[in-house]
């Protein structure tokens, strides 16, 4: 019996296509599900080009079956030129647990010795599943309180372990909770186990952390675990040390992990601290450490007493290496660039933290409006229009605006704004590129006598009342900015006016004779100085 045999008499929905979406190998119950639903990618809605399909993503659909409601997860990997899928059943009724059980080694084996209890509700109403252990909990004790919920609702995700009162005798428990996104709603699953003897509770976590550390110690990643400040390394594992050497271990333990060039260099240094304080965690891709073979991957992790820090040694994919290159791009633009989902700023560079005057901790969950004044130039209320621009591009497309922003000192700035749509890692952001075009307006406001100069085959300076400089042309000039400053403040003295509102003079710079005239321009109670020089 070959291969394609074998997986036609699998009663689990389960296969490998091709990146055509043509079946290789397809189970019996996958075909029965795609003879009802059509062909693999738009039964999926799979966009092959995706990279997030390289680490495998799942999906919930709802099918009919013979006539029967169900439910399934489908979890999707693209392997080289070839998708691989396999459903499970989550249909919730009395199974639930038995699927779960058969499809995890890990909660097998847990259930195997203790009691567990396992629960999964919708985190703002009605359980879908409870197991009788936690049944038996919920008699005792209103487990799910309102302290865990509000500590879950701020972080997603709950372990931990305490002291609670059953049968009027104090018991450990180890618990974990996660919220989970299933069809647009919000699922909290998690399961409770429980000690069967207080003395012996600790002596159990000891052999579990026995068992643990023989894992980590053989794992095939690398793995540190520092204090929270990065400074004391507390644990490595064998991996880590083959691949950063043992010299390079010693460094980290004198040094710290983060002091630049111990691993990273000074502006990746600067991004782990940044994002380990906002969000607690980060990630590095494809990082190339000096003197080490290869690039890794690194993945950093706030932690309860310490960073947890895992990496692998990585081949980059074309994906991975466009992902590099885009961060690169994005922190060291030239504009500012912000990255948004829906109206909340959720990431920015450099160039944009110059832009509005702070650092990205004021810019990150803020939006537009929090630095616009309340109304634009037209009236309307910044909020108002700018949430219909946003809605625009959903619909439309690329926006490109002029808008009048605040920065954090509460200054106004006129800006260009470029709106779009990108996608990273599988998500999509509003993508927005701010320039501060306030010179660029000046100079238009003044008119067709700043283009016609501007042109000029001379050099040309444009100045503010404050004689600082707006604006030249590319031509070349003899005399620094400085210079132009000096010679025009004293033309403009003596006043020698040769036609209205124009001031002219003459002068030697070294052996030169330079000739000079100012045009004074009055637009909208300010006062400009037009420069021309010629030899």
């Amino acid at each position: 019996m070959d291969v394609k045999e074998i997986a036609g008499k699998v009663n689990i929905p389960c296969g490998v296509f091709d990146e055509n979406g043509k079946e290789v190998i397809l189970s019996s119950k996958l075909q029965e599900i795609l003879n009802n639903y059509g062909e693999f990618f738009s039964f999926l809605g799979i966009e092959k080009d995706n990279p997030a399909y390289k680490d495998g993503i799942s999906l919930e659909k709802r099918l009919f079956l013979k006539d029967e409601k169900k439910s399934f997860v489908f979890f999707v990997q693209k392997i080289d030129n070839f998708f691989v899928t396999y459903g499970i059943d989550i249909t919730f009724n009395t199974q639930l647990i038995d699927s779960i059980i058969e499809r995890s080694n890990v909660i097998s084996q847990i259930l195997s010795t203790t009691t567990g209890a396992i629960y999964i509700k919708e985190l703002d109403g009605d359980f879908i599943y409870k197991n009788p252990a936690f049944e038996e909990l919920s008699r005792q004790m209103d487990y799910l309180d309102d302290y865990f919920l509000e500590n879950l609702q701020q972080q997603d995700e709950i372990v931990n372990v305490r002291k609670i009162t059953l049968n009027n005798k104090e018991r450990y428990i180890f618990e974990y909770g996660k919220v989970y996104e299933v069809g647009g709603k919000k699922q909290l699953r998690g399961f409770v186990l429980f000690d069967s003897v207080i003395s012996n509770f600790f002596a159990n976590l000891k052999g579990e952390k026995d068992i643990l550390f023989d894992i980590l110690d053989n794992a095939s990643m690398g793995v540190l675990y520092l204090s929270k400040d990065c400074l004391t390394l507390k644990y490595y594992n064998r991996f880590a040390e083959d691949a950063l050497q043992a010299e390079r271990i010693e460094r980290i333990e004198i040094l710290g992990l983060l002091e630049p060039d111990v691993i990273f260099d000074v502006n990746t240094v600067k991004l782990i601290n940044e994002n380990l304080s906002s969000k607690g965690k980060y990630e590095v891709y494809n990082y190339k450490i000096p003197n080490v073979e290869g690039e890794f991957d690194f993945y950093f992790v706030y932690g309860n007493n310490g960073i947890i820090v895992f990496f692998n040694k990585v081949l980059p994919t074309d994906e991975q290496k466009a992902y590099r290159q885009f961060r690169t791009m994005f922190e060291y633009a030239s504009d500012a660039i912000f990255l948004m989902k829906d109206a909340t700023f959720v990431e920015c560079n450099k160039k944009a933290e110059e832009i509005l005057g702070c650092g990205k901790a004021k810019i990150i969950g803020k939006t537009p409006f929090d630095f616009s004044p309340k109304f634009q130039p037209n009236g309307i209320p910044s909020e108002e229009i700018g949430i219909k621009i946003l809605d625009s591009v959903t619909l439309e497309g690329n926006k490109v605006f002029e808008w009048v922003h605040k920065k954090n000192d509460g200054s106004l700035f006129n800006a260009e704004v470029t709106l779009s749509k990108i996608q990273i890692g599988g998500y999509t952001y509003t993508q927005a590129i701010v320039r501060d075009i306030s010179k660029r307006k000046v100079l238009i406001d003044l008119g067709r006598d700043f283009f016609a100069l501007l042109s000029s085959e001379n050099p040309v300076f444009v100045f503010d009342e404050g004689f600082n400089l707006i604006l030249k042309n590319e031509i070349d000039c003899l005399l620094s900015v400085e210079d132009v400053k000096r010679y025009t403040i004293s033309v403009l003295t003596k006043n020698t006016m040769v036609s209205p509102g124009i001031y002219s003079g003459n002068f030697l710079f070294g052996d030169k004779k330079i000739s000079l005239s100012a045009k004074v321009l009055h637009k909208e109670n300010k006062k400009f100085f037009l420069v021309k020089l010629q030899k």
